[in-house]
């Protein structure tokens, strides 16, 4: 009874969440997908790997599974349409993923944009590669002449149309003070932009972030977990014991 889950954490809120089970032929998205996920990880066997993301690889990733979807057309170049749809996701200004697939349909590579540019490209026999010109990305499409590709846009660029696509992590709705108060988290941007860093890379939804010793690892851990926490006793939501009412 093997299952899988991805689910990506924006600020507190759950942005996208996809299930599959073996055995059966659909996946799961959203606050379903949330819940089977929730109910497998109470089994002994279950394990989790967690991946500390930036903000904009987080929305970038979570195009994949929430945004809109533009397949290559079978008459078109891989180039040709690479460029046509990078083009006007970077017009937009929009979080999107570019994934090139081979004849199996496995993912070879994937292409990450962020506020009007490539923020990373990784290969999956390369890892992550060392710029993420518009150039090395060509060169990456076209490394598999042969391969499928599709585009990933995220129909999303202010913080309040982010929290309309979010659901609450714990269960607890949040109130009006509180969405209000999470939308304006970073002052009156029309665009998002990085609350805070704790990778330099984009971690895509495969590798956790770099770490050069345990120390620095233990130490990036603590500043997650210190940040977390605040964002818990500002906006957290506890039961009164007393009229077991939520507060």
């Amino acid at each position: 009874m093997k299952s899988r889950a991805t689910i990506i954490i924006f600020r507190g809120r759950v942005l996208s969440c996809v299930y599959g089970k073996r055995g059966s032929d659909r996946y799961k998205f959203g606050r379903a997908a949330f819940a089977a996920a929730q109910i497998d990880l109470l089994q002994q066997q279950a394990e989790i790997s967690l991946h500390a993301l930036t903000e904009e690889s987080a929305l970038a990733a979570a195009a994949f599974f929430e945004g809109h979807q533009q397949d290559q057309q079978k008459n078109s170049a891989a180039q040709d349409f690479f460029s046509r749809v990078s083009g006007e996701i970077n017009g937009r200004k929009a979080p999107g993923c570019f994934v090139v697939r081979d004849n199996e349909n496995n993912a070879t590579a994937v292409i990450y944009f962020h506020g009007g540019k490539i923020i990373g490209i990784y290969s999956y026999e390369k890892g992550w590669l060392k710029d993420n010109k518009f150039e090395t990305a060509i060169k990456t499409v076209n490394d598999k002449r042969s391969a499928k590709t599709a585009a990933y846009m995220l129909n999303a660029l202010s913080l309040q149309e982010i929290y309309d696509m979010t659901f609450s992590l714990t269960g607890v709705d949040d109130n009006e003070l509180d969405r209000d108060e999470w939308i304006a988290s970073t002052g009156n941007y029309c665009e998002v932009t990085p609350l805070l860093r704790y990778s330099n890379k984009p971690s895509g939804l495969r590798h956790t972030f770099e770490h050069d010793s345990k120390t620095t690892y233990e130490s990036a851990l603590n500043e997650i977990n210190s940040y977390a926490l605040r964002q818990v006793r500002q906006h957290g939501h506890a039961i009164d014991p007393g009229q077991n009412k939520a507060s």
